[in-house]
């Protein structure tokens, strides 16, 4: 198919006129007329690129509308309200930065795992689990034990300090030679000042040794304790021992 004309007279004006016309198998068709905005005849082809045009000019208008609304999201967002940037800026604080009524947060986010498990490989960020109830899975590492050796030198009669950090004194394993004697203790607060051990009661606080015993004490007497030193025989009758010993001292977290 191709654009084409045929020219001819008006029998009416005799003027000669030329009629558009698509040319298809060798044969004249009268072409497709369109008219424009006044009512005036134009060429199918200019009507088709004015419609293209007017297409364009509204997707570009819609465009235009659309890039006006995210403008104006996007200058929300950048305020100093608690939905913008700033405020999420706002929740973030500086390390020790000190405490101010009113301040923005970030709330922890944790999955539900009614029964603990892994949540991913080695090495991966990961999230914090609960239980039904909301609270906080958490390993609690009991009866850790820890074995301190003290030293009483030959000829003397009491050990050096032993740090017990956040353990308590639960056994003491003594050495398979011993000359005779009870054990008492001496207790400090920072592993300097050390004051003879006494119960409540006002009595000092003794327990009966021998050689090759491994002899139980009460956790909760050593609460509070942070450093000991054991003695062979008492404060007022101290024992000096015929040579090395090596007590074992059992900690219990």
């Amino acid at each position: 198919m191709a654009a084409s004309q045929i020219n001819t007279t008006d029998t009416v004006t005799g003027l000669s006129v030329a009629i558009a016309t698509e040319l298809i198998g060798g044969k004249h068709y009268l072409a497709r007329m369109a008219v424009d905005a006044t009512g005036a005849l134009i060429d199918p082809a200019t009507a088709a690129k004015q419609d293209a045009q007017t297409a364009l000019l509204t997707a570009i208008g819609a465009y235009l509308d659309g890039l006006e609304g995210f403008t104006d999201g996007l200058e929300a967002l950048l305020g100093t309200g608690n939905g913008t940037l700033a405020g999420l800026l706002a929740a973030f604080k500086a390390e020790d930065a000190v405490h101010v009524s009113g301040d923005l947060g970030l709330p922890a986010l944790a999955i539900r795992k009614d029964v603990p498990g892994a949540l991913g490989d080695d090495g991966d960020y990961t999230l914090l689990q609960t239980g039904s109830d909301g609270r906080l899975h958490a390993a609690v590492v009991n009866n850790q034990v820890t074995v301190v050796v003290a030293n009483i030198a030959n000829g003397a009669s009491l050990t050096g300090g032993i740090d017990l950090g956040t353990a308590r004194l639960c056994r003491i394993a003594m050495p398979a030679a011993w000359t005779a004697a009870v054990l008492s203790f001496q207790a400090s607060y920072d592993g300097a000042t050390y004051n003879d051990l006494y119960t409540a009661g006002g009595s000092e606080y003794i327990i009966q040794a021998a050689a090759s015993r491994s002899i139980l004490l009460p956790v909760s007497d050593f609460i509070g304790v942070r450093y000991v030193k054991i003695r062979s025989g008492t404060s007022a009758a101290a024992v000096a021992q015929a040579a090395s010993r090596d007590l074992q001292a059992i900690l219990v977290n």
